[in-house]
């Protein structure tokens, strides 16, 4: 008999952008539906500041590195010795990447043929700070690296979620609404 897999989504955003607040909710509809999620949260530090968000849940931390680059290899172990060895195994699983993890090289981690028989990779969702998105995208604001991130982060999420809309006047939420537009269309023609 084939073992059940385990859907998988994967949070990306940039720093401050609201992919905790968004995990908590999603952790809440979960269990509201009975079933069970586990979590993978990232940081880039030897310690993890959400984790105390998460007391209930089973946590898996992977920390002092980005899960997309220098602790990949580590992901993709823990993964395969979770699903190999965890007694109980979860319904569903989050994976919340630190702020500048590439989505890209994410899931390339995800995709490791020794996860197949335990994983269904579902969706990649993006979390964008409409507040900030114009600041950040702005040559005289931030660096290339950070406009390249953001750049990742909306052309590989296969959902993206624009975050405090609130925090924005109409005239700039059209203009950030523009700019992904924008982004998402290029991705296409490229």
């Amino acid at each position: 008999m084939e073992q059940k897999k385990t859907p998988v989504y994967v949070l990306t955003g940039f720093l401050g952008s609201g992919k905790t607040t968004l995990l908590k909710e999603m952790l809440t509809a979960e269990k509201s539906a009975g079933r069970t999620p586990a979590v993978v949260l990232n940081e880039l530090g030897e310690a993890n500041v959400e984790k105390s968000y998460f007391n209930e849940e089973t946590l898996i931390e992977k920390l002092n590195g980005c899960i997309c680059c220098t602790i990949q290899t580590d992901l993709t172990d823990d993964l395969l010795d979770f699903f190999t060895y965890s007694k109980k195994k979860p319904d569903v699983m989050f994976i919340e990447g630190t702020g500048v993890a590439d989505p890209l090289q994410v899931m390339d981690g995800l995709t490791d043929p020794r996860l197949q028989a335990f994983i269904d990779i579902k969706s990649v969702i993006g979390v964008v700070d409409a507040a900030r998105y114009i600041e950040y995208q702005s040559m005289f604001s931030s660096s290339k690296e950070v406009r390249e991130v953001l750049r990742s982060h909306l052309l590989h999420s296969s959902l993206l979620i624009l975050n405090k809309v609130d925090e924005c006047d109409v005239r700039t939420l059209e203009k950030v609404k523009k700019k992904i537009d924008k982004a998402k269309l290029l991705q296409f023609l490229l």
